[in-house]
């Protein structure tokens, strides 16, 4: 998920939602230690989530009153509204107030000699990706690879859930942060390939493996 325009309005799902939180809270880590953060297109967020889930208890809690006005009051329907409400309770505690982001689910930054960018996936429960090279003369080897992060901060974290309170996102910011710093620069793939070389001593030919040279992006920001 991301913004195509500056301040692009987005009701965003209970994962989309922390998720873009979380990369707010990671660059304003990297500002503050002295890194620069690559510009985006802001947008302005809320979580759909909550507000759908809160009308859907809603539109249960008057179904069962009004079986029980119909029918007579039973202790399972009772049981029922009463839960319902409590959800409806902790749901509409939720400070679902629409706040202005980077409106992306990545991020790439400049710290030190060094170029990061890290990213997650529109789907939670699938990998986490992100990139660190060295910059020379203003330029990293785009060949560096992309490398999952193994997510040791998950642990004890509904990501996906509109329960992640906003010290639970600044703590899973951080320690992506400190994962990013401390890992080893990706590996760099060279592509190769296969090309028909003439023999020196003799017309004929033979074959060599050929390596590509590398790709350098250059940081523009």
């Amino acid at each position: 998920m991301f913004a195509l325009k500056d301040g692009e309005r987005l009701y965003l799902s209970s994962w989309e939602y922390n998720a873009m939180l979380i990369i707010n809270e990671l660059a304003r880590i990297v500002k503050e230690s002295g890194g620069r953060v690559k510009p985006g297109k802001t947008a302005v967020i809320s979580n759909r989530s909550v507000s759908s889930r809160t009308r859907e208890l809603a539109e249960k809690i008057d179904h069962l009153v009004k079986v029980n006005d119909d029918l007579g009051e039973s202790t399972p329907r009772n049981t029922a509204i009463e839960s319902y409400k409590r959800e409806v309770g902790v749901l509409e505690a939720f400070d679902n107030t629409p706040v202005e982001v980077l409106g992306q689910s990545w991020l790439s930054f400049v710290l030190g000699d060094k170029y990061y960018s890290y990213s997650f996936d529109d789907n939670p429960f699938f990998d986490f990706r992100y990139q660190k090279a060295t910059i020379r003369d203003g330029k990293y080897n785009a060949n560096a690879c992309s490398e999952e992060d193994k997510r040791e901060w998950e642990q004890g974290h509904e990501i996906w859930s509109h329960k992640l309170s906003a010290e639970e996102r600044s703590d899973i910011a951080r320690a992506i942060f400190d994962m990013l710093i401390s890992a080893r620069d990706s590996e760099i793939i060279r592509h190769k390939h296969k090309t028909m070389v003439p023999n020196t001593y003799n017309d004929g030919y033979h074959y060599e493996m050929v390596y590509e040279k590398d790709r350098y992006s250059k940081i523009d920001f």
